[in-house]
């Protein structure tokens, strides 16, 4: 909160789960996963309640991390997955019916410090699509 005090925009902040959000349907404009959807136990049911919350012609963006082999983060950071593949997130978002879907890989990286003590950079990708 204190860092979108600047934010012109009105902004309202709500905790809750990713598989019931607490949005009415098409309640917003966008919704993003920022570092989330490697957490949830099933990815299209993660999208398909992003999507009831969005409006007709919203978007929905994620930004997770790329494949990687950091297993020591399944337990320490209760990580499902070791990062995801951009083009089979890509077909999950299809299949929960968005369209002009796409991916970037980002020139950023999560950078962590493993159980050694050695920080590593893990590869970011954006994906995003658009509800019809």
């Amino acid at each position: 909160r204190q860092k979108a005090e600047h934010v012109s925009a009105e902004l309202e902040f709500r905790q809750g789960e990713m598989q019931s959000l607490p949005l009415e349907d098409e309640e917003v404009d966008a919704a993003c996963a920022h570092m989330v959807l490697h957490h949830v136990p099933d990815l299209r049911d993660g999208l398909a309640e992003m999507l009831r919350a969005v409006k007709p012609g919203g978007r929905i963006v994620v930004l997770d991390m790329l494949p990687h082999h950091e297993t020591w983060m399944r337990e320490a950071m209760a990580d499902r997955r070791l990062g995801l593949d951009p083009a089979e997130l890509e077909a999950d978002m299809r299949a929960v019916g968005l369209e002009d879907v796409g991916h970037e890989v980002l020139s950023d990286g999560y950078i962590v410090e493993n159980p050694s003590g050695r920080r590593i950079e893990l590869p970011l990708f954006l994906s995003w699509g658009r509800r019809s």
